[in-house]
Order: structure tokens, then sequence, then C-alpha cells
């Protein structure tokens, strides 16, 4: 295993491992998330033969220098992922990983154009394969959110 990918794996062994309790002031870089942070958050497809709900929280961690996102959607077999949001000096962008329960791990980088968060990047998959990864949140001001990946969710805060 190259030292890169070594690396990596401690990074994201070490951010998931790690707990930290209440609300924390985000690094400015990660400022394009703050909308969604320290929030809980219901989501539904626009489609109504989609009934299943979505669970999604965010949540500032290690000081504010990561932004940690978890999903779980109980209708689907009780699917859960961790995304972690983190400022990349080296590509000068928002980056993530996530892994998901069914053992998929994405990476890749956000670009913010107004009050879009676009994401980008590769999807592997358990049986070895990938593919590039294309999706949207668009923030709103009505204290609701859109993601868009081939689908179409709605999420509201959930009170």
């Amino acid at each position: 295993m190259s030292t890169q990918k070594t690396g990596l794996l401690f990074l994201l062994a070490f951010l998931f491992c790690l707990k930290q309790a209440g609300a924390q002031a985000l690094a400015p870089e990660l400022k394009p998330l703050a909308p969604l942070v320290n929030q809980e958050w219901i989501g539904r497809f626009d489609d109504p033969k989609e009934t299943q709900e979505i669970f999604e929280k965010f949540e500032s961690i290690l000081d504010g220098w990561a932004v940690r996102e978890t999903r779980a959607v109980p209708a689907a077999g009780n699917f859960r992922s961790e995304k972690i949001f983190y400022w990349d000096p080296e590509a000068k962008a928002i980056s993530y990983i996530r892994i998901t329960a069914n053992r998929y791990l994405l990476r890749g980088t956000v670009t913010v154009k107004d009050s879009i968060l676009v994401y980008e990047g590769i999807s592997y998959a358990p049986d070895g394969s990938s593919r590039k990864t294309r999706g949207e949140i668009i923030i709103k001001g009505d204290g609701t959110y859109v993601e868009k990946e081939g689908h179409t969710i709605v999420f509201k805060k959930n009170r």
C-alpha cells in the first residue's frame, strides 16, 4: 500500500474515532457549509413514489477544521454513511471523503457557486470498480436545502 493511501487511511480512522461535543466555530475555508452545520435534517425524495425518509446531521468537529455529515435511511435496511468535509491545502478546495455501510468509498472536492455546493469525485465500489460522481447541494434561504445527484431530495430542518 502506498504511503499516500496509508496516510489517508490513518487520517480517516482518526477523524471517525474522534468525538467532539458542542458547537464549534468553523474554519474560514469551511464557511460555505455554515448554514448546514449544527443542524439535524430530514429529507424526502421529490418523487412521490419514494416514501423513505433520510436523516442527516452536520456537525463541526476538530475545533471547526472539519465538518462531519452523518446520514441514515432506516427504510433502506438502515443504510448509513459518514462524510467528512475538510480544507485541502494541496487542492486549495474543500474536499470530502465518504464511507457507506455497504462499503462504498467516495472522495472528491467541493466548489462553491453562490449558495450551491457542487461536489465532484470518484465512487469506489466494493467490487473494485469506480465511477465519477457529481452532485449539488442547493442551500435555500427558507431553512431547506436540496440535494441533486441523479435524484432530488428536499431536506428540512428536523425540529
